[in-house]
C-alpha cells in the first residue's frame, strides 16, 4: 500500500521555511517598539508631535507582530490536520506512480 504524502512534505517545507524567517521577523518589530517606548519614556512624550508618530510607529509594528502571530497559529492548524489525518489521502494504482517516476 502506497500512501501519496506530497501534501505532508510540502507542509514540511513550508513550516520549515516559515520557522527559519520568524526569528527575525519577530524580532524586527520589537527592538522597533522597544526603542520607541524607551524614547518616550525618555522624555519624548513632552513633544505632541514626535508622540503621536512614535505611537503611529509602534501602532503599525504591533499590527505586524499581530499577523505573524496569526501566521503561526494559522500553520499550527494545518499541522495539527495533517497530525489527525485532516489531510485527504488517496489510493493510486502503483503502475502510474511508477510510471511517471520513470
Amino acid at each position: 500500500m502506497l500512501h501519496d504524502v506530497t501534501t505532508l512534505k510540502r507542509l514540511e517545507s513550508v513550516r520549515r521555511e516559515f520557522v527559519a524567517n520568524v526569528s527575525h521577523e519577530l524580532r524586527t518589530p520589537l527592538t522597533s517598539i522597544k526603542g520607541f517606548v524607551e524614547t518616550l519614556a525618555a522624555g519624548a512624550d513632552e513633544q505632541p508631535d514626535e508622540r503621536r508618530r512614535f505611537l503611529a510607529i509602534i501602532g503599525h509594528h504591533v499590527e505586524r507582530l499581530n499577523t505573524l502571530v496569526e501566521d503561526l497559529l494559522t500553520l499550527s492548524h494545518l499541522e495539527k490536520d495533517a497530525v489527525n489525518g485532516g489531510v485527504e489521502l488517496d489510493q493510486t494504482v502503483l503502475d502510474a506512480v511508477v510510471k511517471d517516476a520513470g
